[in-house]
């Protein structure tokens, strides 16, 4: 049966008349339906009839034009479900892996407003003030490798976090003893730690980070910070001595400390 639902009342009403319908368009879809129907069913009833001396009605075109129109809809219609059906399955993307990298820490006694670039027009990066973070494809290190990087690897002030072998960090200089380094978190909040504490982690330290911490408990002093104490400033500055090192920075607080006890 032909889709009547899909014509257009005024092609329903020229199809009723060509079928003898009286169809006119005060008319609603349905009715001119239902009458085309209608028509259909009799003349299927009539060419179903054993009687010899009954007809069989013509066929007609536009009727099969109709059904022709509605296969092809519903052919169209399947594959459009199919296509949308494809778009719903997962799809399995695969990524290539990223560069190897080689990652950095800036860690240094420098004013907070200080500012440091990396690479060629800081095209790997800028930090400012005294600890960040930035990495380096590992094929592109010789572009950061200049003079002044070189001094700040030697300083202990940039150091390599991962992305380098042990042969490799040998030739760079940056094969870190155990304790020789002062980790992130610790830098943040040397001068918080306890006596214990702080005194464990400097005594093992290397010169220049033993200066970082001077200059850090220093300028924590000047800023009237009460985690700079008198036992751990002293504690501090004995194991510079005993290690034979010229760091300043403890026995200019204790002089200080004096001074200020002197003046009350």
């Amino acid at each position: 049966m032909a889709n009547y639902a899909t014509m257009k009342k005024d092609d329903l009403i020229a199809l009723a008349k060509e079928q003898g319908i009286d169809a006119d368009s005060t008319m609603t879809k349905a009715e001119i339906i239902a009458a085309i129907e209608g028509e259909s069913a009799k003349r299927e009833e009539i060419a179903e009839s054993p009687s010899e001396n009954v007809e069989e009605p013509a066929v007609d075109p536009a009727v099969e034009l109709l059904k022709a129109q509605n296969e092809l809809l519903q052919k169209q219609m399947e594959e459009l479900q199919r296509q949308l059906l494809a778009l719903q399955r997962p799809q399995v993307i695969q990524v290539a892996a990223d560069t190897e990298r080689v990652h950095f820490l800036w860690q240094a006694e420098v004013a907070d407003y200080n500012l440091v670039t990396f690479g060629p027009g800081g095209m790997y990066g800028s930090i400012t003030g005294k600890t960040g973070t930035f990495s380096v494809p590992k094929n592109e290190l010789s572009r950061i490798l200049d003079d002044k990087n070189r001094r700040f690897l030697a300083n202990r002030w940039l150091i390599v976090l991962d992305g380098l072998d042990d042969d490799e960090r040998v030739s760079l200089g940056v094969d870190y003893k155990e304790g020789e380094i002062i980790g992130r978190n610790a830098f943040m909040h040397l001068v918080d730690m306890p006596k214990e504490e702080i005194c464990e982690v400097y005594e093992k330290l290397c010169p220049s980070h033993k200066e970082m911490v001077g200059q850090r408990f220093y300028d924590a002093w000047q800023n009237g910070s009460q985690s700079v104490t008198r036992d751990k400033v002293i504690a501090l500055r004995n194991i510079t001595r005993d290690q034979g090192l010229d760091i300043k920075a403890f026995q200019q607080i204790v002089q200080e400390m004096n001074a200020a006890d002197e003046e009350e």
